[in-house]
């Protein structure tokens, strides 16, 4: 038996009843709050004790998230680090560990007979390229503000990232030169097409993660379509068409 969006929905009813009756127990308040945040998300468990296990998760996020951004309010800093609740926030480190799907240029990956890609196509590693660290000056640019980013992407539960950040910084720079608005690419041409051809292989794997240079090596040989045309499902309960290229 599941513990359904409804038994939350019904926490949140009776969490909210009590407030209004003059209990302000903070234990049924962040019960409250997490319940709110469980419907937002559209988050299902799967009986009570998992209820429990991930309300107590989504507390210490929530403890780290205040904080944090109590610090940044102190500091005066524009720039300063602050923080939110995501789809994230009731999951354990291991269990976001699996939905990083970058796979580093240096970690002995052998495909298909052939070296790890990184090197071979110039993807750099961190043994011989350095960081750069930031700043905000008053010339910083809010590339967001300007519209030539979208909103926060959300991959489900698919090890994509490497779709979503390779994307991202495509479509930003498309937008950037064009002068034209931001417009969302397709991470499910990704997940779903760039193993199409095994004799032209990328080193692309699906929801098992990938490598950000080698998605550009993909959309440069097959081009890139957009979301709108195949929208992105890995993760959720869709499955997308089958692989179109011009």
């Amino acid at each position: 038996m599941r513990f359904n969006i409804f038994s939350v929905a019904c926490v949140l009813a009776v969490t909210e009843a009590r407030v209004r009756g003059g209990n302000s127990d903070p234990g049924n308040h962040r019960k409250g709050s997490f319940a709110a945040w469980a419907s937002t998300f559209g988050k299902n468990f799967r009986s009570s004790g998992d209820f429990e296990k991930r309300m107590e998760l989504w507390e210490r996020s929530n403890d780290l998230i205040e904080e944090t951004n109590a610090k940044a309010d102190s500091s005066g800093k524009v720039g300063a680090l602050r923080l939110k609740h995501t789809f994230f926030s009731d999951l354990s480190a291991k269990e976001r560990e699996g939905y990083l799907g970058f796979k580093g240029v240096n970690n002995g990956l052998k495909t298909s007979g052939r070296e790890n890609p990184g090197a071979s196509r110039g993807a750099g590693s961190s043994s011989h390229r350095s960081g750069r660290g930031l700043s905000l000056s008053a010339t910083d640019v809010d590339w967001a503000a300007s519209g030539h980013t979208g909103p926060v992407k959300n991959q489900g539960g698919c090890g994509s990232c490497y779709t979503f950040s390779s994307n991202t910084c495509l479509e930003a720079r498309i937008s950037i030169n064009d002068g034209s608005p931001y417009k969302r690419l397709s991470e499910q041409q990704i997940v779903d097409c760039a193993n199409w051809d095994v004799t032209n292989f990328f080193y692309l794997y699906a929801c098992n993660g990938g490598y950000m240079n080698e998605v550009w090596w993909y959309q440069r040989d097959n081009g890139a379509m957009y979301d709108e045309d195949y929208e992105y499902v890995s993760g959720t309960t869709g499955v997308a068409g089958d692989c179109q290229y011009n």
